[in-house]
């Protein structure tokens, strides 16, 4: 059986790089897989540095198994701002496999860390 897309949770993130010079920072996640495969999650107003995203986004992933995930600072005035991003690897869950752990993000730069969160990912048949 072929999995035609993923489910990703995303749970609790903490220590995450703050980017915000004034007051605090209003998180939101971008997933994407390939071109044509992206989600975003809800913006967090406000909620800083350490939250519970507590939100799954649904992806058609056919013919990708990388998953790229980004954290960006909402700004209502200039372009959002990068807090991290990672990359999954989606081979054990394109064979069936759910993959549940906590992932570290890193700037662009990636010897820089800049936090972490936790995202489950399971497949849908």
């Amino acid at each position: 059986m072929s999995v035609r897309g993923v489910q990703v949770h995303l749970g609790r993130a903490e220590n995450l790089r703050d980017v915000e010079s004034l007051g605090r920072m209003d998180p939101v996640v971008f997933v994407s897989a390939g071109k044509n495969a992206k989600a975003k999650s809800q913006v967090h107003k406000d909620e800083g540095a350490n939250l519970d995203f507590n939100e799954t986004l649904v992806l058609d992933v056919q013919g990708e198994n990388e998953l790229l995930l980004e954290v960006y600072d909402d700004e209502h005035i200039k372009d959002d701002e990068l807090i991290g991003r990672a990359k999954i690897n989606l081979d054990a869950v394109l064979a069936g496999q759910t993959f549940n752990e906590v992932v570290q993000l890193h700037t662009k730069h990636i010897h820089r860390r800049a936090g972490q969160i936790h995202v489950k990912i399971t497949p849908i048949f």
